[in-house]
């Protein structure tokens, strides 16, 4: 198979059509027509629908995309391989990180990475969602997926970094009635504030505060998109959030962090696809273990 024609597929793809594919390649629009033709009869399918005014994938093809991404995947991979060196100069990884793990702890592994191979370009996804973590790292638009997520899957690999605890992080002055450690059942009547769902339903928590309080939170006192700002509002008394103690106890000031009975606890975890990684990938799992032992108790 034609390595170059694969790459024509995978442009079309992710261009929409033939027309933005061949501007994006700079080849003419009847040299890719005829390129995807080609690959269509060595592959004996049909992976376009030129039925319509456009170009929709058939079945065959929406099944094609994700091995047509990993076949390129591996030849680049292959390529890095033999400029290991060269590679971590110039190199380039894109990770999936769910959004509960961007303050931390996002930027202190990229910030340990930028600092050993300072030429490593990082690209950070987000997902929207632990399953869009899984899912770009098995359609390969992500090397690496950072979650606190369960991953229960056969096509990804996962390393289990550390586990934290989660707490509950107040005004002083909602503290003061509170027990220590604070029931979770208690919750229901604190205002908090989370942030806002994406999918449009209620106030969402990080995952792992979901788990056990299912749909016990009752008074949602701020919805906020921005994950800093719930910071600075609970700061202010705007009402209470949770948070790694770790984050809460080093980033936030005036505030009371109280652990919850039974507590709350998440594991952070890497996901990635079986095989060998890239050079930056690698280097970016060397430092996350280096952490990894920093943050063990």
């Amino acid at each position: 198979m034609d390595l170059r024609l694969v790459a024509y597929f995978v442009a079309v793809v992710d261009h929409g059509g033939v027309t933005k594919a061949a501007r994006a390649l700079y080849v003419a629009q009847p040299s890719l027509s005829q390129a995807i033709r080609t690959l269509e009869r060595q592959l004996g399918a049909q992976l376009f629908d030129r039925s319509g005014r456009g170009l929709t994938l058939t079945a065959d093809g929406r099944a094609f995309v994700a091995p047509a991404r990993q076949i390129l995947a591996d030849v680049e991979a292959a390529k890095r391989r033999v400029h290991a060196v060269r590679d971590l100069v110039t190199g380039r990884l894109e990770i999936a990180v769910l959004s509960a793990l961007s303050a931390d702890p996002l930027p202190e592994l990229t910030g340990a990475l930028r600092r050993r191979h300072p030429g490593i370009l990082v690209t950070v996804r987000d997902p929207g969602s632990s399953s869009g973590v899984l899912s770009q790292v098995r359609q390969g638009e992500a090397e690496l997926g950072l979650t606190d997520f369960p991953v229960k899957s056969d096509m990804v690999r996962t390393r289990d970094l550390w586990e934290e605890e989660i707490a509950l992080v107040l005004p002083p002055d909602l503290a003061a009635a509170l027990p220590d450690p604070v029931p979770l059942a208690a919750v229901a009547g604190i205002p908090l504030v989370l942030e806002s769902s994406q999918a449009g339903g209620r106030a969402a928590i990080d995952p792992a505060i979901d788990r056990v309080l299912g749909q016990a939170v009752g008074f949602v006192a701020v919805e906020c998109a921005h994950r800093q700002a719930i910071w600075e509002l609970v700061m202010h008394g705007a009402g209470a959030t949770f948070l790694p103690r770790r984050i809460a106890e080093t980033e936030l000031r005036n505030v009371v962090v109280r652990s919850t009975s039974p507590p709350v606890r998440r594991t952070v975890r890497l996901v990635f696809r079986p095989g060998p990684l890239s050079p930056a990938a690698a280097a970016f799992l060397d430092v996350a273990a280096d952490l990894s032992r920093d943050r063990l108790p």
